[in-house]
């Protein structure tokens, strides 16, 4: 019988439809070894479900390894090993992360950043189950489940030539995605009472007052339960004793470009009208620039620039900006 993800979970389980959803797909990941492709915005507990995937599958090392902070010229040799003399520095053989993850999980955080040049061999490991050594003929063979995980658009990557399509679809055997946490408000308040708990090393455990409760579910969180971690981390080292009031969650709490994007209130337009009016004509000259160096392609706008592409094109209505109409006036203009 597979053992349920859910009971193995660290952190708060949530009763939504969204993460009923997340439980669905980690079940179903647990019926095979084949790689695990967790997708979601920064902050969504991406590298949590990887390793209570890890967990649930059973004995075995569990090796992590973030691609966007390890150099181009390095991370061949950190996946897959060296031999001695393969490069300037290589003074013994050395093993790379893949034969250190073997009979156990590799997390790939990051996926979407690793380089073009070590897309093809990452492809074979997945496809054979065999690493060969930088410098080295020699062909080894690993048992190794890959669980990778990004914030990127990767339909994007694809479509710009920067990710290989077979290897997306290699990965993605098993999809799982995180909802953002401002899709599932149903789940803040049980989130926030967990961490708060989790958080409170000694006295008792402070109650979050209706109000605060109230400010906290409705806040967009567009860094997701990282940045509401943070915030609560906040109040449980400088907060006072009692209910967690609504004065102490509020300067916690700052306009986000997902609260925009979604027409919710923009507190700082309300308090600085002037402030953000002079914001929004900086971002429009900043997005346009950005769209002209992409020949109005909002997809590659949008990949250049890190963000969603869903999100781009949410932003440009509250700008104001039609690329059609912008493109068509650049050429007239021409």
């Amino acid at each position: 019988m597979l053992p349920d993800p859910r009971r193995l979970y660290e952190g708060y389980a949530g009763e939504s439809q969204g993460m009923d959803k997340v439980w669905e797909q980690m079940r179903a990941a647990l019926r095979t070894r084949a790689p695990v492709l967790v997708r979601g915005e920064s902050g969504t507990g991406k590298e949590l479900v990887a390793k209570t995937l890890s967990k649930a599958s059973g004995k075995g090392p569990w090796v992590v390894v973030n691609c966007c902070a390890i150099s181009e010229s390095l991370i061949e040799s950190e996946l897959f090993g060296h031999a001695r003399g393969a490069f300037s520095g290589a003074d013994r053989d050395r093993e790379g992360l893949f034969e250190t993850a073997d009979g156990g999980c590799l997390f790939l955080d990051e996926i979407g950043d690793i380089p073009p040049s070590a897309q093809a061999r990452l492809l074979r490991v997945l496809q054979e189950g065999e690493v060969r050594r930088v410098g080295e003929s020699r062909v080894r063979h690993v048992d190794v489940r890959v669980i990778a995980a990004t914030n990127r658009d990767l339909e994007v990557a694809m479509e710009s030539g920067s990710f290989r399509a077979d290897l997306f679809y290699r990965l993605s055997v098993h999809p799982i995605v995180l909802p953002p946490l401002r899709y599932r408000r149903e789940d803040i308040p049980g989130l926030v009472r967990h961490l708060v708990k989790k958080h409170t090393l000694s006295g008792p455990v402070r109650p979050v007052s209706p109000e605060a409760m109230d400010l906290l579910q409705s806040h967009s969180w567009p860094g997701n339960v990282r940045e509401m971690e943070n915030v609560l981390l906040r109040l449980m080292a400088y907060g006072g004793s009692g209910p967690i009031r609504a004065e102490e969650v509020k300067p916690g709490l700052q306009p986000s470009l997902a609260a925009l994007s979604e027409g919710e209130i923009d507190y700082l337009s309300l308090d600085y009208p002037g402030l953000r009016k002079a914001q929004d004509e900086m971002e429009r000259r900043f997005v346009v620039e950005h769209l002209q160096r992409h020949q109005w392609s909002v997809a590659k706008a949008a990949l250049n620039l890190g963000i969603a592409r869903t999100a781009l094109h949410n932003r440009l209505k509250v700008l104001g900006l039609d690329t059609k109409t912008m493109r068509g006036a650049r050429v007239k203009e021409g």
